[in-house]
């Protein structure tokens, strides 16, 4: 059984990233909101305290939960069923999808102050003369700025590139 702090920091580190499949694989966010939490629970009780692939577990226990919601609420016939245990191509897909917003989210927050301001006013769809105006700086620093923050989050999410 894991401590309320291991729990805490699973909790903290792959809500988002749980949230995100499972309102993919059931199409429903509602769903998903009651599945996650107990998918939580699951995880307090079933896991080990020792240091794991915890997050495959997570992912697998998710998606076997999307189905049981799916089989309890008589929405999937038994031949349609889905063996959880082998991800369709488009699962692996979508996981991926969310593993890499959760990670472009995050790396974006963790952007030096007025590079982050930047960025966010340029993917806003900010004009270069407004985001200059608004904040006082020269059109070079705006570009500078906006270059640099793309290049920090290309490298933080290279790992997700082949």
């Amino acid at each position: 059984m894991l401590s309320t702090s291991q729990l805490e920091v699973l909790y903290n580190k792959y809500y988002i990233l749980l949230i995100k499949f499972a309102t993919k694989y059931t199409r429903s966010a509602e769903i998903a909101a009651d599945i996650v939490p107990e998918v939580f629970i699951r995880a307090y009780e079933k896991l080990k305290d020792k240091e794991g692939d915890e997050k495959s577990w997570l992912i697998h226990t998710t998606a076997n939960m999307c189905v049981d919601y799916f089989r309890k609420s008589g929405k999937i016939k038994k031949a349609e069923r889905i063996v959880c245990n082998e991800f369709t191509e488009e699962m692996k897909l979508h996981f991926i999808e969310s593993e890499v917003e959760q990670a472009l989210i995050c790396n974006i927050n963790n952007l030096p102050g007025q590079c982050k301001k930047i960025f966010l006013l340029y993917w806003g769809g900010a004009s270069t003369e407004y985001i200059c105006s608004s904040m006082g700086i020269s059109i070079q620093n705006a570009l500078n700025q906006k270059t640099r923050a793309i290049k920090l989050i290309k490298q933080s999410i290279a790992k997700y590139y082949i």
